[in-house]
């Protein structure tokens, strides 16, 4: 099986690629030095720059991400976050409602712990809660980096 770094490097090395075609395609326009086509070639280039560049942002995040998974396996603490699921999928409502209680407490009672957080944002995951489970997951990535910038 290929490595999902690896594939997400490779996928960015091709929006790289594409960027640089085009950009050279419409060299000619953006250095004839009449306005409407400089423009026209700006706006056309901007498009995958703009998006290699998201996809860079998504990439390092998911990388980020995918570090402090590692982090709490090593600490076998990384289950405590997961919210118990029907057969189907869904989170059992009465105890994700107790399981969302208990992380929002633990969240509050130690806000500087990354641990708590991102916990938190697996639960949100698994209620189906895409906008808070990236919210607080960028909390939990944002204090581990503050921890560990004194450590290197």
């Amino acid at each position: 099986m290929i490595p999902v770094r690896a594939i997400a490097a490779g996928l960015l090395l091709v929006a790289v690629a594409y960027g640089a075609t085009v950009t050279w395609g419409l060299w000619p326009w953006i250095t004839s030095g009449e306005t409407p086509w400089v423009a026209a070639a700006v706006a056309v280039v901007s498009v995958p720059i703009t998006g290699i560049w998201l996809a860079f942002r998504e990439v390092r995040f998911g990388i980020k991400v995918s570090d402090l998974a590692r982090v709490l396996q090593d600490e076998s603490l990384r289950r405590a976050g997961e919210l118990p699921l029907r057969p189907a999928g869904k989170p059992i409502r009465d105890e994700a409602d107790v399981r969302f209680t208990f992380l929002m407490r633990d969240v509050e009672r130690h806000p500087g712990d990354w641990r708590t957080w991102y916990r938190l944002s697996l639960a949100y995951r698994d209620a189906g809660d895409r906008t808070r489970a990236r919210r607080t997951m960028i909390q939990a990535v944002s204090l581990f980096e503050a921890a560990h910038t004194w450590d290197e």
